[in-house]
This record gives structure tokens, sequence and C-alpha cells, in this order.
């Protein structure tokens, strides 16, 4: 990373709503390249609220304070042929990052073209994991409360049959443990390519470290897998 910046990522230099630097973040359109099956999660939260980046300046996104690494912050769009990236990187201190909505206004994306991640690299015995922290959005014009439950969303790039949750408690090393959710189908029936997919999220019980894996039957042949550590505050 360069600053904030990915330099991985293709841009147009020439586009004013290019990905760049802006005041302590990065954001703004990239081009896509071509990528397999991923169920990595391009949204963790507990609280979303609707927003319009016309009619408010900023959001305000929040999370749980949990080790002493900094928080790295990553929105994208789940509105298919939308590249569009926000990434920012802020101190272990802070516990919630001001958005302003200027170029989510002048692309005209709204809380259902978009989903945002927030994680820290933690040392699990020789292994550097991340390790997701459930994020809140809010605007001064929508402050409902959290309801208890997180909200992750994928977005699957072909065809998928069903998709299969687990949850369990992880230990020292992120290793599962008991299992509170085990291989349970969400059942949904459909599963199209390219459409964002939430998956809600509960059974969490003390404060810690899970283990959450997300398994799929592809509908054209063959099964995929994604695991990854989240960590949850009573």
């Amino acid at each position: 990373m360069a600053g904030h910046c990915d330099i991985n990522l293709l841009i147009d230099s020439q586009n004013p709503l290019s990905y760049q630097e802006r005041k302590g973040r990065c954001e703004g359109l990239f081009i896509e390249k071509v990528s397999g099956t991923s169920l990595n999660p391009i949204s963790f939260t507990s609280l979303f609220n609707e927003f319009d980046p016309s009619k408010v300046e900023t959001l305000t996104v929040s999370w749980p304070r949990y080790n002493r690494s900094p928080i790295k912050l990553r929105a994208k769009a789940t509105r298919w042929r939308l590249h569009y990236r926000m990434d920012a990187t802020l101190p272990n201190v802070q516990t919630h990052f001001l958005w302003p909505t200027n170029i989510l206004s002048a692309l005209d994306i709204t809380r259902e073209d978009i989903g945002l991640v927030g994680w820290i690299e933690k040392k699990f015995g020789d292994k550097i994991q991340t390790v997701y922290l459930p994020l809140k959005i809010t605007s001064r014009r929508n402050q409902s409360t959290p309801d208890g439950n997180y909200r992750l969303v994928v977005v699957p790039s072909e065809p998928i049959n069903e998709i299969y949750i687990s949850i369990a408690s992880a230990d020292n090393s992120g290793t599962p443990q008991t299992f509170l959710v085990d291989s349970e189908p969400l059942s949904y029936g459909y599963y199209p390519a390219h459409r964002a997919l939430t998956i809600p999220l509960s059974g969490f019980m003390d404060s810690g470290i899970y283990y959450v894996e997300i398994s799929a039957i592809l509908r054209n042949g063959g099964s995929t897998i994604y695991s990854f550590l989240v960590y949850h505050e009573v």
C-alpha cells in the first residue's frame, strides 16, 4: 500500500473519479480484472442504515475496540460492473471514521450498491490472520440501533445451487472448537451470479474470536469454500 491506496489496482488516471488518494482515504473507480469464484466478505456489519449521499455529507463508521493493530476499512460496490472501491487505514486508538459522501454522490452509489468491511491483522501462534470486526454505519438522518445480528454480504461470480454456513468458537490459534452452527443450508433456493447475497449470522455467545465458514455447491459442478475469523463483542 502507498498511503491508503492499493497500488495493484488498475486505474484510468484521466478520470477525476478514479481510485486515488483523497482526504483520509483512497477512493474511486478502478479497472476490474477477471477473477474466479469467490465467497470472501464484501460487507460485514451489525448495522448499515439507508442513506442518500446527495443529502448527507458524511457517514459515521464505527467498530468495537479490539487488539492493538491498526484497522483497515474497505468499501466495494456490490452492483455488477460498477468497479468502485474505498480504502482507509486507521490507528488502533480510533473506533470510528467519518466517511465523506462526495464520491458516492458523484457516482450515485446508495446503500443497496455497496458493502463495507473492517479488519485487523493478528498473530495466532506462528501465523498472521485476518480478523473481521463488525461495522456500524450511520448518518445523522438515520440513527437506528443494531438488532443483535450480523449481516455478511458476498457476491458470487457464478451461479450456486446451495450455500452452507458454519460458525464455531476459536481457540488461541484461530482453530475452530465448539460449533454453534454446523453446515446449515441457507435454503434461499436461488443464487444467481453477480448479485449481492446477504447472509444473516447469529448464535454468537461470549465476547471473543469466532470461526466462520461458507461453503457452496456450484451449479455448473464442483464446490468452493471460504473461512475467516470474526470478533464478537457482547
